[in-house]
């Protein structure tokens, strides 16, 4: 119950901090909730190291992270200062040569498991990361509620709020939505990692994810030892 309660507070306080920036249209609190978000996905050295250890121990989470280590080498836009990913990882392992069709993995004989909390640390990447965990998406969805029911009032307040946030993280409206309804899709930063597919032999991946309102998929093999995109295409536009 402690726990509980104290981890209330904790959120309360973060939604506070984030309204209270908006409120007073100032950078400096704004900066603080953001560096509070990136502080909290800082694991503890007994955390990192454990963590470490279970990835040591299998090859196939060994090769899941180096693949997303270079998939997320792409910068972020001038001027945007946080990188918001996803804190679960799927990943599914399939035992066919070929590199399976997006639309007939109901024909691949395969193995899927999740990650998370799902924490990487791109060394290649400008961007700083923050992750969206639940305690920050229920404060980022609460900010972006508007009092008014009136539609003009509702997108009115949305595009402010957007702009208010402009230079720390990208929002999109994915899809032909005249009222933003926000979902966590809406805050992660383009790519949205979806899942990985990743062949039994550890030589072959497929990563799936999102950008804007594409569907895409890369295809990654591992050549002497380093993991190197092969290809590139759009499944479906939303």
């Amino acid at each position: 119950m402690i726990f509980l309660i104290s981890a209330l507070d904790y959120s309360q306080s973060i939604d506070s901090t984030l309204h209270k920036a908006y409120k007073y249209n100032s950078k400096i609190i704004l900066d603080e909730f953001f560096m509070n978000w990136e502080n909290s996905n800082r694991l503890r050295d007994s955390e990192l190291q454990r963590i470490n250890e279970i990835i040591d121990a299998n090859d196939t989470l060994k090769e899941i992270f180096e693949i997303v280590n270079s998939f997320y080498y792409s910068p972020l836009p001038d001027g945007i200062k946080y990188f918001v990913a996803t804190d679960t990882l799927n990943y599914i392992i399939w035992y066919n040569d070929e590199v399976p069709n997006y639309f007939k993995k109901s024909d691949v004989v395969i193995k899927s498991s999740v990650i998370g909390p799902f924490i990487v640390e791109p060394t290649r990447s400008k961007a700083d990361f923050v992750y969206l965990n639940d305690m920050y998406l229920r404060s980022m969805l609460d900010f972006f509620k508007c009092p008014s029911a009136n539609i003009d009032s509702v997108s009115k307040d949305y595009k402010a709020k957007v702009a208010f946030l402009k230079d720390y993280i990208q929002i999109f409206g994915k899809g032909n939505i005249y009222v933003p309804y926000l979902s966590k899709n809406n805050l992660l930063s383009d790519p949205i990692l979806g899942h990985i597919m990743i062949n039994q032999k550890l030589d072959k991946a497929v990563i799936y994810y999102s950008m804007g309102c594409a569907l895409m998929e890369s295809e990654w093999r591992k050549v002497e030892g380093i993991w190197v995109f092969v290809r590139q295409t759009c499944l479906m536009i939303c």
